[in-house]
């Protein structure tokens, strides 16, 4: 036999290990705990949700790039209100980053947060999202209800948010909340939310390049920074 037949599946064996951890569906984390703290390359979304009075997390920490097709964080409640669900993504640490490759096509470009529970999703830190659209709500309406609570946390030096479009509101959530602060930055395109939005302290900022549009509370405290091409408050408008 030619030796290089016999050289080639050692190097396609090395060539594997040195890839990154791959999965060919779905990652889904429903009532559990999990860490990711190195690379992977989830081939689907990343799906984590909690039922009835239950808590989900997902950290991605220690420098780990993790790219995903999208995402959702949702809680999936009672009715009652009684016993609340939690769903959370915490991104932590330098270099730690969820990645959501930005395409032209409708599906695989959202990570949703929140739902018929609590969806939180938090970055802080030094880490990183980037996606193309956030949405702070939950697209099966048919299940949402009165409890919907969907809340983004950034804060520290170097921890970003990077999304095209971020959107939060509407017929199917009832509360949703933004806070920057510690020097912590997002960068938006497009805002269009009903949301609580507090930003605080020197060096956080959010910068939008296109229409900002918040019909609730808006708070700038402490040197915190926002720009936008266009500013809706309410029924105002401000143009810079």
């Amino acid at each position: 036999m030619n030796p290089l037949f016999r050289i080639f599946p050692l190097a396609f064996a090395i060539t594997l290990a040195l890839l990154p951890e791959a999965h060919a569906v779905d990652y889904v984390l429903t009532n559990g705990q999990e860490t990711f703290n190195s690379d992977r390359v989830i081939d689907g979304a990343i799906d984590v949700n909690s039922t009835d009075g239950n808590t989900s997390t997902l950290t991605i920490n220690s420098g780990a790039t993790v790219t995903s097709e999208g995402g959702r964080i949702v809680g999936q409640a009672s009715r009652t209100g009684v016993n609340m669900a939690q769903a959370n993504v915490v991104v932590e640490g330098a270099g730690s980053r969820w990645v959501v490759p930005r395409t032209s096509f409708v599906l695989g470009n959202t990570i949703v947060v929140g739902g018929v529970g609590q969806g939180d999703l938090t970055v802080r830190n030094g880490g990183q999202v980037s996606v193309r659209d956030l949405d702070l709500g939950d697209v099966s309406g048919a299940r949402s209800n009165a409890f919907s609570n969907a809340t983004l946390s950034v804060s520290g030096q170097n921890s970003l948010v990077d999304a095209v479009n971020i959107e939060a509101g509407g017929v199917f959530v009832y509360r949703s909340s933004i806070t920057a602060n510690e020097g912590a930055r997002i960068n938006s395109q497009q805002v269009d939310i009903d949301s609580v939005v507090r930003l605080s302290g020197a060096g956080t900022r959010w910068d939008n390049s296109g229409s900002f549009r918040n019909r609730n509370d808006l708070t700038l405290e402490n040197g915190a920074v926002l720009t936008s091409n266009e500013l809706r408050l309410g029924s105002a408008v401000v143009n810079r």
